[in-house]
């Protein structure tokens, strides 16, 4: 008898589709498709499986590096390395694509986020009011959230943390979806 946690399971030969789908460019949600699973049984399989974790990561860094190295070739033979600017641009926005001069990066936007929680904590005596704060500051995060944020894990410590580290503990299963 199958258990239902056994058919979310990837095969042998799914882990290496969807590997190899990623790694030539697609995303987790075509290779899904591709394979008929869901995100999150994928999600379940990665969690599960720290070698196929490994994979994943590798394939998807893998049409970047290939995209970048077109870019450095480039500089010998300037053929076809628009479209590598054209693919970068597109699948890492937060790093590649034209910006207005004044538009915030994710990575500053996480600063600002990080600064005004400081501050809040810093300024505010009343614990009711600076919680309320805090929470109004993590929804407004939660809405104005990039997929590309990169968020530093919580301190295993066991002293006071940094509030901005609170608030990305807080978002962290909010962005673990990609």
């Amino acid at each position: 008898m199958t258990l239902p946690e056994e058919s979310n399971r990837f095969s042998d030969e799914q882990k290496r589709e969807c590997c190899l789908m990623i790694s030539i460019g697609c995303d987790r949600e075509t290779a899904c498709n591709y394979l008929g699973k869901t995100a999150g049984e994928l999600r379940d399989q990665l969690r599960r499986d720290a070698t196929f974790r490994r994979q994943l990561l590798r394939a998807e860094a893998t049409p970047e590096f290939n995209h970048m190295r077109n870019l450095y070739n480039a500089a010998k033979d300037e053929k076809h390395w628009r479209a590598s600017v054209w693919w970068l641009e597109r699948r890492a926005p937060e790093r590649y694509a034209r910006r207005a001069p004044d538009a915030l990066t994710a990575t500053q936007l996480r600063q600002v986020i990080e600064e005004l929680s400081e501050t809040i904590v810093g300024e505010v005596s009343d614990s009711q009011d600076r919680q309320r704060l805090l929470s109004r500051l993590v929804h407004i995060a939660k809405k104005v959230r990039d997929d590309s944020f990169e968020l530093t894990e919580e301190s295993s410590s066991g002293s006071v943390q940094n509030p901005a580290l609170t608030i990305e503990h807080d978002l962290d299963h909010d962005f673990q979806e990609q």
